[in-house]
């Protein structure tokens, strides 16, 4: 049998359930091969819906939770934005001791070069 078809079968029994329809009533129309497969799933979903009790989260907890979502969000946003700090502070790092590193090369080089001149002179 086809998944998507189960899957449209599984909601509207579910849709009329919600709607408080139960038993037979709410069994959406379906093949007998579909009924046979389906009906196991369809009672326990039945069976649930009479044991679970819709909730409603109350609307200090609605806001508080977007509160603490939005602040979650926002230091998402500052360890992305520090992490890319670090990285810049690395980087240049990373250039000024590539350069010292030269910058004493030339020296050495320099120095070299000045003490054999020197000595040819002489």
């Amino acid at each position: 049998m086809d998944t998507q078809v189960e899957r449209e079968i599984l909601a509207a029994h579910a849709d009329r359930l919600n709607a408080g329809l139960r038993g037979p009533a709410a069994y959406p129309p379906m093949t007998p091969e579909q009924q046979h497969i389906l009906a196991p799933l369809l009672r326990l979903a039945e069976l649930l819906s009479e044991v679970l009790v819709l909730v409603e989260p109350s609307p200090t907890f609605v806001q508080k939770l977007g509160h603490e979502l939005a602040l979650a969000a926002a230091r998402s946003q500052l360890s992305l934005l520090e992490r890319y700090r670090k990285g810049i502070v690395v980087g240049v790092a990373t250039v000024g001791s590539a350069l010292s590193l030269v910058g004493l090369v030339l020296f050495y080089l320099f120095r070299q070069r000045d003490t054999a001149q020197g000595t040819r002179t002489t």
